[in-house]
């Protein structure tokens, strides 16, 4: 006996003819999944941009507060005008970069940090630049720690800092950053040695650090302005030599005594040069 399936019909019976089966059942689910899914996403869609859209202008996340931390040369009114934040703006929709970007105009500021603080705070933090050098290629710039030119010398900038010369650049401005320039790398890095703790020949008794055509550097001390000559190539040994003989003519007397002092003479050496007697 051959089993025959039964042709489809409608609650009452009758069977329904090609036409009326309409395409095959499994197409018909995928096309009924496929449009829940679609009206799911798009309610989705819908109910983040309303919400994005009442955040985003409610007055419960207006800017109320700014907190200013890290300067010291700039002043915080100067670093909220900057900024460019008003009471009008929310909160979540500020743009931070663009914020932060604004302050680094200063030259004064290297980095800005901002944060935002739910419902209505923003915490800017900013670190300044630390000067530690003038250096001076026809113009006078302000040397930061990384090498940085980060501003010219103003009338309102008054430091005691060492000056950098003997370097001179093609064009009409020099690079953004010297830190790696042969010479200047030497004369930062001789600040740096004079810098650690309390030394003899530290950097606040150092007026200026010149640079040879050969690369020596002649250093200047503040006090009287003697010279002395270090060779770049053994600055670490050179630089220890030249605060023992520093030290040497501080204790016997002698110092006022010297024209200059040549480091560069041989192992644990080092030359002083008498200033010349006037003859009366």
């Amino acid at each position: 006996m051959v089993n025959r399936r039964k042709p489809l019909t409608t609650r009452r019976g009758n069977r329904l003819s090609p036409r009326q089966r309409g395409p095959a059942g499994g197409n018909s689910r995928l096309i009924l999944i496929g449009l829940a899914a679609f009206s799911l996403l798009a309610l989705c869609v819908l109910g983040t941009y309303g919400t994005w859209k009442w955040i985003s202008t409610s007055r419960m996340f207006m800017v109320d507060h700014v907190e200013i931390d890290g300067c010291h040369r700039v002043s915080e009114k100067k670093i909220l005008e900057l900024s460019r934040i008003t009471r009008n703006d929310n909160l979540l929709a500020l743009d931070l970069q663009g914020v932060a970007d604004n302050i680094k105009k200063n030259p004064w500021i290297a980095r800005v940090e901002i944060r935002r603080i739910l419902p209505d705070k923003v915490k800017i933090t900013v670190q300044e630049r630390k000067p530690v050098a003038f250096l001076n290629s026809g113009k006078i710039y302000l040397i930061d720690t990384t090498g940085n030119l980060f501003k010219k010398l103003g009338e309102e900038d008054k430091f005691s800092l060492p000056i950098i010369t003997g370097i001179h650049f093609k064009g009409s401005r020099p690079p953004v950053n010297v830190a790696n320039i042969e010479g200047i790398k030497e004369a930062l890095r001789l600040i740096r040695l004079a810098s650690r703790g309390v030394r003899t020949l530290g950097v606040k008794n150092i007026s200026q650090i010149h640079i040879e055509d050969d690369g020596h550097l002649v250093v200047y001390t503040s006090d009287r302005g003697i010279p002395f000559r270090l060779n770049e190539s053994n600055l670490d040994s050179q630089f220890a030599k030249a605060e023992r003989v520093l030290y040497h003519l501080y204790n016997s007397g002698r110092y006022d005594q010297i024209a200059m002092v040549d480091m560069d003479y041989g192992p644990d050496r080092a030359i002083a040069r008498p200033r010349a007697v006037k003859r009366r």
